[in-house]
């Protein structure tokens, strides 16, 4: 997709398969009696700052993943948001900062004694080295992308060949520094945890809270896997006039 404009029309680009997520957002919004206007942004962030120049929205749905084809920038736009005061869903500029950085998050997790896989940061130009405490398998990734972006079959190496050659790939390919951790046999489970009391916490089984008079903004990402030189721009869903109900998160 080419970069957008402030009042572009993306109607026809929401009914693709590739825009379900930002689709649902606003006809979930819809249903409850909500005015939404969506905003996507690809490479000028000044269309998020006139936006919001000309109202001041209760929430903003945010989904945005990337800037200039970048995911490592989705805390800045994150950053910008906190700055302005504007009430957010999803996680804080902090807390995207550090879990971009796997290696990171996973030094934190360790510090608090909370179990995690034996692992090992290969930068870019730098000797593959796997230390003696690092057994086979293992699972070898970029150490700052999501949504399973450059994890394939081949990630799964049990061989120091195998690890080299990987890891080559991933620096060559997404320019990447590369994790390679302990392989750990099992389910992998996501569980949310809310703990804003500005947003409290609603059951899946009860509707949200409603109340009079009340705008909505909401962002909505670029969630799907693409190769590393696709460019799609981040998507935000945003309203502009008084809407009846209000969403609690």
């Amino acid at each position: 997709m080419a970069p957008t404009t402030l009042d572009q029309n993306l109607s026809e680009n929401l009914k693709t398969d590739d825009r379900k997520t930002e689709a649902g957002v606003l006809a979930a919004l819809a249903e409850l009696g909500c005015a939404v206007e969506y905003l996507a942004i690809y490479d000028d962030f000044d269309l998020l700052r006139q936006k919001l120049a000309g109202f001041a929205p209760d929430l903003i749905f945010n989904l945005a993943d990337q800037f200039k084809n970048n995911r490592a920038f989705d805390q800045n736009i994150v950053s910008f948001l906190e700055m302005h005061g504007v009430p957010f869903t999803g996680c804080g500029s902090t807390g995207l900062t550090l879990c971009k950085h796997k290696g990171i998050s996973k030094k934190i997790l360790g510090y608090h004694r909370i179990h995690v896989p034996h692992f090992v940061v290969i930068p870019r130009g730098k000797r593959v080295a796997r230390p003696k405490q690092l057994k086979f398998p293992i699972l070898v990734k970029p150490l700052k992308e999501e949504a399973s972006l450059g994890i394939s079959q081949a990630s799964f190496v049990e061989t120091d060949e195998q690890l080299k050659e990987r890891a080559q790939f991933i620096h060559d390919n997404y320019d990447n520094d590369v994790i390679a951790e302990e392989y750990i046999e099992g389910r992998e489970l996501y569980a949310r945890k809310c703990c804003s009391s500005k947003f409290p916490r609603t059951s899946p089984k009860s509707p949200p809270t409603k109340r009079n008079g009340t705008k909505h903004i909401a962002n909505a990402g670029d969630s799907k896997t693409s190769s590393p030189n696709n460019s799609t721009p981040a998507w935000r869903v945003i309203s502009s006039k008084p809407a009846n109900a209000s969403i609690t998160c």
